[in-house]
C-alpha cells in the first residue's frame, strides 16, 4: 500500500452532534486516522456518514432547469469563502439529494447567508409521492432558513424507497424547497448527509455503518486507522460521552491495496 495525499485537521467535540462535529472526507480520501489527545478518560463515538450521490439544483425559471450540484456541494473547497450561488433561490425551485442510503439528516455550510424570512420544507419519495419528512432546521436564523450553518435532521421513514430524478435512478432522495424566495446573495459551502442511527445487534447502524467506540485518556496511545470505501461513504460524524474535546484527523488516500 503506497499513500498518495494526506490531509490533516481538527475537529472540536460536544456532547451532542452539531454542525461543527461533522466534515466531508477530501475527494478520493479512503482511510481515516483519529487520535483523541484528552486529557481526562471518556468514550468517544465515530460513525461514518453514507455519501450522496448525487445533488440536482431545479431552477423552475430556466431554460435547462436541472444543474448537477455534486461536485459543488462536496469537494471540501472551502478556500474562497464565496461558496455556489442559489441564484434566487424561489418558492418554485427544488434541491434534490440521493444516496444508495437512507440518511437522517444533512450538515450545511453557508457562506452568504439567507437574510429574509423563509421556512424550509424537506419532502421524501414514499413510493408513490412526495411526502413531508417534518425536518428540523437548525440553519434557522431568526426566522430565515439557512440563516447560518447547521443540521437540517429528521426521523427516517420507514416507507422511503428510491426513485429517479432526473434519470438518476435507485436513490433514496429528499428534495428541499423553501416558503419564500431567498435573498438572490445566498449561497452554499458544501453540504454532508449524517447516517441513520437506528442501531442495530451487531453494532452496526440500519444502513450498516459501523459505530466505532473509542477511548481517550491522558496516555500516549496510537492512533486509531480505518479504512472505507469512499464509494460508500463522504464523511464523519463524532461526539464526546462527557466533555468538550479535540480530535486529530488525518485523511489518507491509499493506492495498491490495504
Amino acid at each position: 500500500m503506497k499513500i498518495a495525499h494526506m490531509r490533516g485537521e481538527t475537529l472540536t467535540l460536544a456532547t451532542t452532534v452539531g454542525y461543527s462535529q461533522v466534515l466531508g472526507a477530501p475527494p478520493g480520501a479512503n482511510m481515516l486516522e483519529v487520535e483523541v489527545p484528552s486529557a481526562t478518560k471518556e468514550n468517544i463515538s465515530l460513525l461514518l456518514t453514507p455519501k450522496l450521490r448525487h445533488i440536482w439544483y431545479y431552477d423552475d425559471s430556466a431554460t435547462d432547469k436541472y444543474t448537477n450540484f455534486t461536485k459543488e456541494f462536496s469537494d471540501r473547497n472551502t478556500s474562497t469563502g464565496s461558496g455556489t450561488s442559489l441564484n434566487t433561490f424561489a418558492t418554485a425551485d427544488f434541491i434534490y439529494f440521493g444516496g444508495y442510503r437512507r440518511f437522517r439528516g444533512l450538515a450545511v455550510n453557508v457562506a452568504n447567508t439567507n437574510g429574509t424570512g423563509s421556512v424550509a420544507t424537506v419532502k421524501y419519495w414514499d413510493g408513490t409521492a412526495w411526502t413531508d419528512i417534518t425536518a428540523t432546521d437548525g440553519t434557522i436564523s431568526g426566522a430565515e432558513t439557512l440563516g447560518q450553518d447547521g443540521l437540517i435532521t429528521w426521523t427516517v421513514p420507514t416507507d422511503w424507497t428510491t426513485t429517479t430524478v432526473n434519470g438518476v435512478a435507485d436513490l433514496y432522495w429528499v428534495r428541499y424547497s423553501v416558503g419564500t424566495a431567498l435573498d438572490a446573495t445566498v449561497s452554499i459551502i458544501e453540504v454532508y448527509s449524517l447516517a441513520n442511527l437506528t442501531l442495530n445487534s451487531t453494532n452496526t447502524d440500519a444502513e450498516g455503518q459501523d459505530y466505532v467506540l473509542l477511548q481517550s485518556n491522558a496516555q500516549s496511545l496510537p492512533p486509531y486507522r480505518y479504512y472505507f470505501d469512499s464509494e460508500r461513504y463522504g464523511g464523519v460524524e463524532m461526539k464526546s460521552a462527557s466533555i468538550t474535546s479535540a480530535a486529530n484527523l488525518n485523511w489518507y488516500t491509499c493506492v495498491g491495496g490495504y
